[in-house]
């Protein structure tokens, strides 16, 4: 069985692309606060060089991805612990048991406002890391709107309530908000130039703010990613914080004759949550929230 996963060596001859299916397990597992995951988290936003960086190939043959059109939706991912497909006919035995999924707190629907809120915003981590790599990203229809098959993660068969797409209702503020963070990420990544490349990254291209790799209890993680070749877009700035506290952490210094704005927090409510063109007036210190996520951005003077 180990045999079947080719990721990174099937054959491409340097033209095919291939789904990422590590990029999809490591980053579910770190951002959910499994331990000693931060360096595989590292190399799969950075655009896993270990399995692309061979031959001719280049970085945007790693295709990116949290979710696909088999298995969780994004909102289950954050609602189900394990899979539920009773309805499917088979004893609930088909479908994948290895889906690294947390419910947060509780098991499928709820009304909990404090539950709910720390699935929205993994939500939001979630897609801040699949937009924030280098890579292609590939997000599935619905997961934009959190749609949710009820926990069914092979729900493929059926032609029911289960697979329907369901659009938010104009009051459904948490799916309408969700809806707005994820377009306005998109609007970001078509942008900006330092995560749109044609090459792996290079040493002068990334600083890694990190002395703590070895210990598996850090679920804590902060890059810059540098405007290498002067395209005028400045440096960006990333956090992740998969601790279930904040994280006080230690701006570096902005770039000559420009300061750093703060893009968007997974932690603030909507609109908050992404600012277009970013916030000035960042704190030295930047406290980032239990399991939440920053971009920076550096803005001139």
């Amino acid at each position: 069985m180990p045999m079947l996963l080719q990721v990174g060596s099937f054959p491409n001859w340097d033209v095919w692309a291939e789904w990422n299916g590590k990029y999809r397990d490591d980053v579910r597992r770190f951002i959910k606060g499994d331990a000693g995951l931060k360096g595989a988290f590292a190399t799969r936003v950075s655009g896993s060089a270990d399995l692309y960086h061979t031959h001719n190939r280049r970085p945007y043959h790693s295709i990116n991805f949290v979710t696909a059109h088999d298995g969780f939706s994004l909102h289950d991912l954050v609602s189900y612990n394990v899979k539920h497909n009773e309805a499917n006919g088979e004893g609930n035995n088909d479908g994948s048991n290895d889906n690294f999924s947390w419910n947060c707190g509780v098991e499928g629907h709820t009304s909990d406002g404090g539950v709910l809120d720390m699935r929205y915003k993994q939500m939001k981590n979630y897609l801040t890391a699949l937009l924030m790599s280098i890579g292609t990203p590939m997000i599935v229809m619905g997961d934009e709107v959190a749609i949710s098959h009820h926990g069914n993660n092979n729900w493929y068969g059926h032609d029911t309530e289960l697979s329907h797409m369901h659009w938010p209702s104009q009051g459904d503020e948490r799916r309408q908000g969700l809806l707005r963070f994820t377009s306005e990420l998109i609007r970001f990544r078509k942008s900006c130039p330092l995560l749109n490349r044609e090459h792996f990254l290079g040493p002068k291209d990334i600083t890694w703010h990190e002395d703590n790799w070895h210990n598996p209890d850090s679920r804590f993680l902060a890059w810059t990613l540098h405007d290498t070749h002067n395209t005028g877009f400045g440096c960006v700035y990333i956090a992740f914080n998969a601790h279930p506290f904040e994280v006080k952490v230690s701006l570096p210094k902005a770039p000559q004759g420009r300061k750093w704005c703060r893009l968007m927090d997974t932690n603030l409510p909507t609109p908050r949550d992404f600012t277009p063109g970013g916030i000035a007036g960042v704190d030295a210190v930047y406290g980032v929230a239990p399991y939440s996520a920053i971009v920076l951005v550096s803005k001139q003077l």
